[in-house]
């Protein structure tokens, strides 16, 4: 459990609500403490979200989307469009330094995925690949 005034720790979401994991995400960031460090693991709904430089109208089929019930939510780090829905889990790790490493990040991830069985390797774009071969199990998007 965190501190009185200080967030930091393991967060896991009971919500699939897109809009909410997504503010969640935006809270935990401007309430992690210096240095401190912060685990935010979620599963949405079926979801469209795009990043934060991206226009949805060129990204996806929006009305397409209305249509079928299917949210498009804007999140607040760059990165590109991506699908969310049952069984795709995201992980937000949230780094109260200043100037975080995004490399020293995901290698904790791949660190984590080895006992697993999982031989992952990161690329220069920041995506996460189950070698051998290139078969992308994730991709990055950062904000600082």
């Amino acid at each position: 459990m965190p501190g009185k005034n200080s967030m930091t720790g393991v967060y896991l979401s009971t919500s699939g609500n897109c809009a909410a994991n997504l503010a969640m995400e935006e809270f935990l960031l401007t309430s992690v403490r210096p240095g401190g460090e912060i685990l935010f693991l979620y599963e949405n709904d079926p979801a469209v979200v795009i990043g934060r430089f991206q226009n949805p109208w060129r990204e996806c089929r929006t009305g397409l989307a209305r249509r079928e019930g299917t949210g498009v939510y804007r999140r607040i780090s760059g990165g590109g469009t991506v699908v969310h829905g049952p069984g795709n889990l995201n992980i937000a790790m949230i780094s109260g330094t200043p100037r975080p490493e995004k490399e020293a990040n995901l290698d904790r991830v791949i660190r984590a995925l080895a006992p697993l069985g999982l031989n992952v390797v990161r690329n220069e774009r920041h995506d996460l690949l189950l070698h051998p071969g290139s078969f992308k199990v994730s991709g990055s998007a950062f904000r600082q």
